[in-house]
Parts: structure tokens; C-alpha cells; sequence
């Protein structure tokens, strides 16, 4: 439908927030926070972009929104490792026409990135699922375990695969959605001004 629901606008308004907090400038201030409005404004940077996947990158064929629902009786090997998109493997569109080919995390270039949601109201350690990712250099996987409500942030050119749920969670599925997101930097005021767009602050520290 054109209009999507209410739930996926506040995510991703949510969302919007989160990552203009997350690239506040390094003095610490966030955008909108001070409480002169003149000072946030000279030294904030201005409010991220953040869209839903446009037609423009893929076309009409491949949605902005996708689903997930393993269950135990699928197995892990049913679920192979994959990205979502790489800006820098794009088909000819509009997209590229705008923005030419280039690698996610470039400066001056929106950068691509999912946000995927894991629904179960309820959904205990030992039903397993977790969303794997892998270091395609070293061969290491690291796994974010599912959890009620959990987001995880990623890049879109991260290779990673679903995790089928142990026999423990007998035929319950994992739900999980993915929000295909686009993440425009704010203006840097010149060319090659090296805006680039992070998913955490660095005041925050290592996860």
C-alpha cells in the first residue's frame, strides 16, 4: 500500500532520532539540545536524512520491508550468508545516475543500512536464532542472539545470515522484520566536506 503503517512510520522516525543523536559533533552537543537555539545550530550538524530504500536503487521489485520466519524444523543450513544491497554493486537506475557507484561508509554519500527487528513478545535464550555475521577476511562469525524487541543496526554490505531456532522452541517461529534504510549525511557546506554517517556515537564506546 502507499501509505505504510502507523508502526513502521514511528520506527522509523525512532530510528531518525537515534542516529542524529549518534551523529551529534565530537564536542558532545546534539542537534536541537542546547538551549539557545542560535548556539545548537552553529555547533550541531544539521539533521540526518534518513529514507526508506527508494525504487530508484533496484526498482519496484524488491521492497524497503522484509520478513523472516524460521523455525526449528528449517535448520541452519536452509539459510545461506548474503548482503542486502552495496552501493557499490548497483545496477544502472536513477540511483547511480545520482549518486555514481561507491563503497557504503563513504563520505558525502548516503550510506546503506537495515534495521532489523526481532517481534516475538516472548522468546527465551535457549530457543537460539540468533542473526549471524561474518568477517569474510578472518572466516569469524559473530552472532547477535534474538530478543524481544532487540534492533540491530547494520550495514546492508555486511554478510550475514538467519539462525534457525533450536528444537527447544519446538514450532514457534522467530519473527523478525527488516527495514531497508537509506541514510543521507547532513550538508557539509563544500564539496568534499568528508560528512559521513555513523550508527553509534563514539562517546558511547565499544558494545
Amino acid at each position: 500500500e502507499d501509505v505504510p503503517p502507523p508502526a513502521i512510520l514511528e520506527l522509523q522516525a525512532r530510528l531518525a532520532r537515534f542516529l542524529c543523536h549518534a551523529n551529534a559533533n565530537e564536542t558532545g552537543e546534539r542537534a536541537g539540545a542546547a538551549a539557545d537555539p542560535t548556539a545548537a545550530a552553529a555547533t550541531s550538524p544539521a539533521p540526518l536524512c534518513v529514507a526508506r530504500m527508494s525504487d530508484a536503487c533496484f526498482g519496484g521489485d524488491i521492497p524497503p520491508l522484509a520478513a523472516n520466519a524460521p523455525t526449528a524444523a528449517d535448520g541452519d543450513g536452509v539459510f545461506g550468508w548474503h548482503i542486502d544491497a552495496d552501493p557499490m554493486l548497483l545496477p544502472p537506475s536513477p540511483w547511480t545516475d545520482a549518486y555514481g557507484r561507491y563503497p557504503n561508509r563513504a563520505p558525502d554519500r548516503p550510506r546503506f543500512v537495515t534495521a532489523l527487528v526481532y517481534l516475538p513478545p516472548v522468546w527465551e535464550e535457549g530457543w537460539g536464532a540468533p542473526t549471524r555475521f561474518l568477517d569474510t577476511p578472518t572466516g569469524d562469525v559473530l552472532e547477535v542472539p534474538a530478543a524481544p524487541g532487540r534492533v540491530c543496526l547494520m550495514d546492508q554490505d555486511i554478510t550475514h545470515a538467519v539462525g534457525a531456532p533450536r528444537p527447544a522452541a519446538g514450532t514457534r517461529p522467530r519473527y523478525s522484520m527488516a527495514l531497508k534504510l537509506v541514510v543521507h549525511p547532513p550538508a557539509s557546506g563544500s564539496p568534499g566536506g568528508g560528512r559521513r554517517v555513523r550508527l553509534a556515537s563514539p562517546a558511547w564506546g565499544e558494545p
